[in-house]
Order: structure tokens, then C-alpha cells, then sequence
């Protein structure tokens, strides 16, 4: 897998990998080394974007992937706009929202950082509501659960991230 990039150069998926892997081994890397690693990670996510341009779920991780380094890198300015790329690209991934507003907090903003986390948790728990609102108007046969058979905390038939639903406790009378 690491050395997918050296086969085929021209595929985005491949300097994502490299740069997520060299983004963790710089963690047990010494001071210069790691700095060396991380930055050729972030030349690797650049490499990606470039290269992946029309797929929005690599995009996410290169520019998710490039806010780690940065922050790692102690360039918070850098890991704010990174972080803050990802989440316009994919607005429904609570993951994406701790990890901009983490960046937003470590830049120095603190109250911006809070702030963010609750937008994650209003934006998120109104894409939830929609996913189950909208179970109620589906065609309900033999094989369908109804909204009293889904378990609480268990959105739309695998329709949201599974992440949505650990973070979120929904129940279908919030749709009423």
C-alpha cells in the first residue's frame, strides 16, 4: 500500500496513504526528522488534492490528514484552514467538526472553538432528525422496520455515518 505511489504516480489514493503514514511516523521521530516527515506528508496530501480533485471523500482525508500534520508542525494558522477545507467538503462528520474546532482552540480562540462544537451538535442533530424524519414517509412493507423498531441511536437504515449515531442520541418522536 505504501508504495502504491511509486507504481502508480498519477493516483490520488496513494500520496494519501503515504502521507497519512509518514503524518504517524513522525510522531516517534527526533525533532528534525519529524519536521522532515511531516512536511513531506503535507507535500503528499498537496499531491493528492491535486490529483484527486473530483473525489470528495479523499479530498475530506488529505485536507483532514494536512490539518494533523500541521498541528503537529505547531502551525495552527496552516491547521485551521486545512481542518476548516475539510469541513466544507462534508458537514455531516462530527469527527471533522471536533477536529476543526481542536485547531480553532489550539490557534487561540477558544470561544470560537466552543462555539463550533455547538454548530456540530445543532448541524448534526438536524441532519439526524431529516435522515429519520424522512423514514416516515417511505413506502413500509414486510421487510422495513418501523420507526418503533429501530433502536434509539440508530439512524435511517445505514443511511448517516456510523459515527453520527454513536455521538447522538436520537429517538423517532423528535420527528412529531
Amino acid at each position: 500500500v505504501l508504495t502504491h505511489h511509486v507504481r502508480n504516480p498519477e493516483h490520488g489514493v496513494g500520496w494519501l496513504n503515504l502521507g497519512l503514514a509518514l503524518r504517524r511516523l513522525a510522531a516517534w521521530d527526533r525533532e528534525l526528522s519529524r519536521t522532515q516527515r511531516l512536511e513531506r506528508a503535507i507535500s503528499c496530501f498537496d499531491r493528492c488534492l491535486a490529483l484527486s480533485a473530483g473525489e470528495r471523500a479523499v479530498n475530506v482525508r488529505a485536507w483532514a490528514g494536512k490539518a494533523l500534520a500541521f498541528m503537529q508542525l505547531g502551525d495552527f494558522v496552516d491547521a485551521v484552514r486545512s481542518s476548516a477545507a475539510a469541513l466544507d467538503l462534508d458537514r455531516s462528520d462530527p469527527n471533522l467538526w471536533l477536529l476543526h474546532s481542536g485547531c480553532v482552540g489550539r490557534a487561540g480562540d477558544e470561544d470560537q472553538a466552543l462555539r463550533l462544537v455547538n454548530d456540530a451538535y445543532e448541524h448534526t442533530s438536524q441532519l439526524a432528525d431529516r435522515t429519520l424524519c424522512g423514514m416516515s414517509s417511505m413506502n413500509i412493507n414486510a421487510d422495513t422496520p418501523t420507526h418503533s423498531q429501530i433502536p434509539t441511536g440508530r439512524l435511517a437504515m445505514g443511511t448517516c455515518r456510523p459515527n453520527l449515531s454513536r455521538r447522538l442520541s436520537l429517538s423517532p418522536s423528535r420527528c412529531l
